[in-house]
Protein backbone atom coordinates (compact mmCIF):
# COMPACT_ATOMS: atom_id res chain seq x y z
CA UNK A 1 0.00 0.00 0.00
CA UNK A 2 1.47 3.47 -1.13
CA UNK A 3 1.77 5.54 1.99
CA UNK A 4 1.11 9.23 1.62
CA UNK A 5 2.69 12.47 2.99
CA UNK A 6 2.28 15.94 3.99
CA UNK A 7 5.02 18.37 2.53
CA UNK A 8 5.65 19.15 6.47
CA UNK A 9 6.54 15.70 7.20
CA UNK A 10 8.22 15.05 4.10
CA UNK A 11 10.34 17.93 4.98
CA UNK A 12 11.14 17.04 8.48
CA UNK A 13 12.47 13.25 7.12
CA UNK A 14 14.39 14.44 4.40
CA UNK A 15 15.58 17.67 5.84
CA UNK A 16 15.13 19.37 2.97
CA UNK A 17 12.91 23.13 3.40
CA UNK A 18 10.02 23.48 2.21
CA UNK A 19 10.45 25.16 -0.91
CA UNK A 20 12.78 22.28 -2.21
CA UNK A 21 9.84 19.95 -1.05
CA UNK A 22 7.54 22.28 -2.79
CA UNK A 23 9.64 22.86 -5.89
CA UNK A 24 10.24 18.89 -6.25
CA UNK A 25 6.64 18.29 -6.49
CA UNK A 26 5.83 20.95 -8.69
CA UNK A 27 8.48 19.51 -10.75
CA UNK A 28 7.05 15.91 -10.75
CA UNK A 29 3.27 16.76 -11.22
CA UNK A 30 4.01 19.35 -13.74
CA UNK A 31 6.99 17.33 -16.45
CA UNK A 32 6.70 13.88 -14.29
CA UNK A 33 10.63 14.41 -12.93
CA UNK A 34 11.87 14.20 -10.20
CA UNK A 35 15.50 14.46 -10.92
CA UNK A 36 17.60 18.25 -11.79
CA UNK A 37 16.13 20.33 -14.74
CA UNK A 38 18.11 20.32 -17.46
CA UNK A 39 20.50 23.16 -17.83
CA UNK A 40 22.82 25.12 -19.90
CA UNK A 41 25.50 25.77 -17.78
CA UNK A 42 29.31 25.73 -19.03
CA UNK A 43 30.76 22.30 -18.93
CA UNK A 44 32.67 20.76 -15.77
CA UNK A 45 36.30 21.91 -16.18
CA UNK A 46 37.47 18.76 -14.29
CA UNK A 47 36.00 15.32 -13.50
CA UNK A 48 34.98 13.65 -10.22
CA UNK A 49 37.96 12.06 -9.58
CA UNK A 50 40.14 15.40 -10.35
CA UNK A 51 38.19 17.26 -8.04
CA UNK A 52 38.40 14.42 -5.00
CA UNK A 53 42.81 14.64 -5.86
CA UNK A 54 42.92 18.73 -5.71
CA UNK A 55 41.02 18.33 -2.21
CA UNK A 56 43.18 15.82 -0.82
CA UNK A 57 46.01 17.78 -1.97
CA UNK A 58 45.36 21.08 -0.15
CA UNK A 59 44.16 18.76 2.87
CA UNK A 60 47.90 17.97 2.74
CA UNK A 61 49.52 21.22 2.63
CA UNK A 62 49.29 23.42 5.93
CA UNK A 63 47.02 26.29 6.23
CA UNK A 64 49.29 28.56 6.39
CA UNK A 65 51.41 27.86 3.23
CA UNK A 66 47.59 27.32 1.53
CA UNK A 67 46.84 30.90 2.31
CA UNK A 68 50.11 32.29 0.40
CA UNK A 69 49.53 30.26 -2.20
CA UNK A 70 45.60 31.59 -2.95
CA UNK A 71 47.67 35.03 -3.03
CA UNK A 72 50.78 34.00 -5.22
CA UNK A 73 48.11 32.77 -7.60
CA UNK A 74 50.39 29.28 -7.50
CA UNK A 75 47.48 27.50 -8.58
CA UNK A 76 46.76 27.20 -12.04
CA UNK A 77 43.67 25.24 -12.82
CA UNK A 78 43.29 24.99 -16.83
Amino acid sequence: MLEVFKQREITELTGRSTNTVNLIIQAYRNEGRICDAPHDRRPRVTSAIEDEVLVAALMLIPLALRSSMVNLQVFHLH
